[in-house]
């Protein structure tokens, strides 16, 4: 049997009671682990997230802008003097090449017709005259010609002296200067002649030319003529042609679309019954949208947490999938929790469609030290007579407001609400962009010419493909200043994760870097959610 000395038996002792003491403190801070987790998840807030994958999406594109004419034929009168006196043609009105649209007081051209005629005619006898007296001394040339051959035969004969032969000699030279001479004068008679017809041809012009006519058909969209008025005091355009009825929609467009435009890419032309209403919505609902948002952020400002909270509808949901009652008490809380807390708003658009309304703008927020700029976008409903909140986004860019456009305009066209609806084809491609505002101007061409008002609004639908990548909702980008970021969720909490974007696509955004296939992102990263916060994340498809 062996026998432990007492040394053996107190260092067993000794390593039996630390053992002991490790143990002990391994199973009190695994309970302390799990009871901070548990109040972590007791606390966690309830979020969306998304798992990241490639993809490649569809541009939808929407633009708006006046309805044109491709050939405006601008007429101007050639003459210089003269006041027209009377206008044959109104706008509206179809014509065809050469119809007569005015005609000018020509009474002064006709009498100085007149007097030109009367020096043709003139001009006309005295080459009748001119030609006689040339027969004339033609006749006296050759009888003078005949009689210097007899002199100088008798003179031979010496029947008739010297003096006499050279004085026939003489008159033959005489008569044959003369001759020239006549055959000069009508040629400065014809040459008057010429001048004077000449001179009626130009007046039969300058009476063609007031009447004033059409060089081409097609329908007289302007008229700036007017009885009485001076061609010497208008440097205007009297009429204004449109060639066959040709229309197009002239678009303005950013400089990242207008590459996008193709020559020849295919459109859909869309005309309202009443574009004025979505060129420019009523003044006062305007400014009652205006009016409210302003008032939320300044009762935000205040840290008015009752009357900040009223602005929100009944029907108002959270971004992040939580309960109205929970989003107000956390609201609540951290508006309590603020020393110093200031909001402003600024690059405000707002559109407004009956009784609902969307504002979009830039919030610069800043409370205790930290400042935070935020593309925001809330949309509004009527209730009651009063505009209340109903959604709340964050957003990647303030043009992010297209894609709903685009989707409410592909349900009218399903609901076969729109007036008029067209195909068309990019006529004329961006050739420059002005450098001040990076605007481009592009044209759009009908399939089938359409009779149209000049400066109607329309508007044109284009799709796009664009490259596989991996994108994201733009309400899981955020942006402070120029730098982007999303949520992830790692051990229960949301980590910030720095990204780097590309195009914005209707509502989604490309992520260049930052994000890989297969990550879960927050997708309601409003700006509630801070760095470091518990979450409980339930995962859906990205749509």
């Amino acid at each position: 049997m062996k026998r432990f000395t007492i040394k053996q038996l107190t260092l067993g002792s000794l390593m039996f009671a630390i053992s002991a003491l490790i143990l002990f403190v391994l199973i009190k801070g695994t309970a302390n682990t799990a009871n901070a987790v548990d109040q972590k998840n007791g606390q966690a807030i309830s979020v969306t997230g998304i798992i990241a994958q490639e993809d490649t999406v569809q541009r939808r594109m929407i633009f708006s802008g006046p309805v044109v004419g491709r050939d405006e034929v601008p007429i101007y009168s050639e003459l210089t003097q003269g006041r027209i006196d009377k206008i044959l043609v109104e706008a509206g009105e179809r014509v065809k090449i050469g119809t007569v649209l005015a005609t000018i007081d020509a009474s002064a051209l006709r009498i100085q017709k007149a007097q030109q005629q009367a020096t043709q005619q003139k001009a006309s006898v005295a080459i009748k005259q001119q030609e006689n007296a040339l027969e004339e001394a033609q006749a006296q040339y050759a009888q003078a010609q005949a009689e210097r051959k007899r002199a100088e035969v008798v003179a031979e004969t010496g029947l008739i002296s010297i003096e006499l032969r050279d004085q026939r000699v003489m008159a033959e030279q005489l008569a044959k200067t003369r001759v020239q001479a006549m055959k000069n004068n009508l040629s400065m008679a014809q040459a008057d002649f010429n001048l004077a017809s000449a001179q009626v041809a130009e007046s039969d012009l300058r009476l063609n030319q007031a009447a004033i006519r059409s060089p081409i058909s097609g329908m007289v969209i302007e008229r700036k003529a007017r009885t009485g008025m001076s061609l010497a005091q208008n440097v205007e355009p009297l009429f204004s042609v449109l060639r066959d009825d040709d229309v197009e929609v002239e678009l303005e467009v950013s400089a990242d679309d207008a590459t996008r435009l193709k020559l020849g890419m295919p459109v859909s032309i869309h005309l309202m019954g009443d574009m004025s209403e979505a060129k420019a919505p009523k003044t006062k609902a305007v400014d009652a949208v205006l009016s409210r948002v302003d008032a939320w952020a300044q009762a935000w400002k205040n840290k008015d947490v009752d009357t900040y909270l009223s602005f929100y509808g009944n029907t108002f949901v959270p971004e992040q999938r939580n309960s109205k009652s929970n989003w107000m008490a956390q609201r609540q809380k951290r508006l309590a929790s603020k020393d110093a807390l200031d909001v402003s708003l600024s690059q405000i658009n707002v559109q407004v469609n009956g009784n609902n309304a969307i504002e979009e703008f830039v919030q610069h927020y800043s409370a205790n030290g930290k400042k935070e700029n935020t593309n925001k976008r809330l949309t509004l409903m009527l209730d009651g007579g009063q505009w209340v909140i109903v959604r709340e986004q964050s957003i990647a860019h303030l043009d992010a407001m297209q894609a709903e456009r685009a989707s409410s305009l592909s349900s009218k066209e399903n609901a076969g609400q729109s007036a008029n609806i067209y195909t068309g084809k990019v006529s004329r491609a961006a050739t420059q962009i002005n450098r001040q505002n990076q605007i481009a101007k592009v044209r759009v061409r009908f399939d089938q010419t359409p009779h149209l008002i000049l400066g109607q609004f329309a508007r044109v639908a284009a799709t796009t493909t664009s490259r596989n990548g991996i994108y994201l909702p733009d309400t899981a980008v955020r942006f402070d200043g120029l730098a982007a970021y999303v949520f992830t969720a790692r051990d229960g909490l949301a980590k910030r994760q720095p990204v780097k974007v590309g195009e914005h696509i209707g509502n989604k955004l490309e992520i260049l870097e930052g994000v890989s296939a297969g990550m879960v992102v927050i997708d309601t990263a409003a700006s509630f959610l801070r760095d470091g916060e518990p979450v409980r994340v339930s995962t859906r498809p990205v749509n």
